[in-house]
């Protein structure tokens, strides 16, 4: 019997085995090789674009296709960083009105797959509830409207939930935005190339992504203000003027600086 028990579950473990190794392997095109790479974020990576360096300094700018991609993005972010349009997902107690009755402490960034943003019961459920009622402790999932620290402003489904933040809130970021990406964040890729354009000495490999995963280096921050004045403008000093030529073509004359004025020899003659 014990023979027979474990024989099943070998067989069950070999399955599964099977199944996640074929699950984990990349399917290349014709003449394609894998890329498995691990690296710091550079600069121009955006959305659909991650550009990596990896440990012997090989340079990969890497083609990532959300459609055909997975990507994941975890770190935390700054009270700064929220913005209107970013989506939240919190546990929260609300009144009737969907005000939060306590300051909000634990916040997390996400990228909604479908259009989920609404009130639901619990953070297990998969459909959002019809009426708050008389309030009570939920799961809200919406798009910031508006944020002017602590001040915020959820837009969960038809519902709009307000309430204030804590001083130091606890902000986490578990995405699949590739734009959020900074640069010296942890980057792991999987992936296939095309040996025509692999990276050289003087140019970066060119490849596409099937598995993206980044993790922050440093918090998601907001636009850096600009707290440095202007250098003030130095006064300009005035410019000569022009001497207009005589006319006729005649050259200005010679004054001389000793001779006495006009005035002094009149006054000269009449003596």
């Amino acid at each position: 019997m014990f023979r027979t028990r474990n024989a099943a579950l070998l067989g069950c473990a070999m399955v599964l085995s099977g199944w996640n190794t074929a699950h984990a392997q990349v399917k290349l095109p014709p003449g394609g090789k894998e890329l498995k790479e691990t690296g710091a974020v550079q600069e121009g990576t955006q959305a659909g674009t991650l550009v990596l360096k990896n440990a012997t300094g090989t340079v990969w700018r890497v083609i990532v296709d959300p459609r055909d991609a997975t990507v994941h993005v975890e770190g935390t972010a700054e009270p700064e960083f929220l913005h209107p349009g970013v989506s939240v997902r919190l546990t929260a107690e609300i009144d009737k009105k969907g005000v939060l009755k306590e300051d909000v402490r634990d916040l997390e960034i996400y990228s909604p797959v479908k259009q989920d943003a609404g009130i639901y019961a619990s953070d297990a459920d998969e459909k959002p509830v019809k009426s708050i009622g008389d309030g009570g402790k939920f799961y809200i999932k919406g798009r910031i409207k508006t944020f002017k620290a602590p001040t915020i402003a959820i837009q969960a489904g038809t519902k709009v939930v307000t309430g204030k933040l804590t001083a130091e809130p606890a902000i986490k970021v578990n995405a699949t935005d590739l734009s959020f990406a900074q640069q010296d964040d942890e980057a792991n890729v999987t992936g296939w190339y095309n040996p025509n354009n692999g990276p050289g000495p003087n140019k970066p490999g060119v490849a596409t992504g099937t598995e993206v995963s980044i993790k922050l280096a440093k918090p998601l921050a907001g636009a850096k203000k600009k707290t440095d004045k202007k250098p003030e403008k130095v006064a300009k000093s005035a410019k000569p003027k022009p001497v207009k030529a005589a006319p006729g073509g005649a050259k200005t004359p010679v004054v001389d600086p000793f001779a006495p004025a006009a005035g002094d020899e009149k006054k000269e003659e009449k003596k």
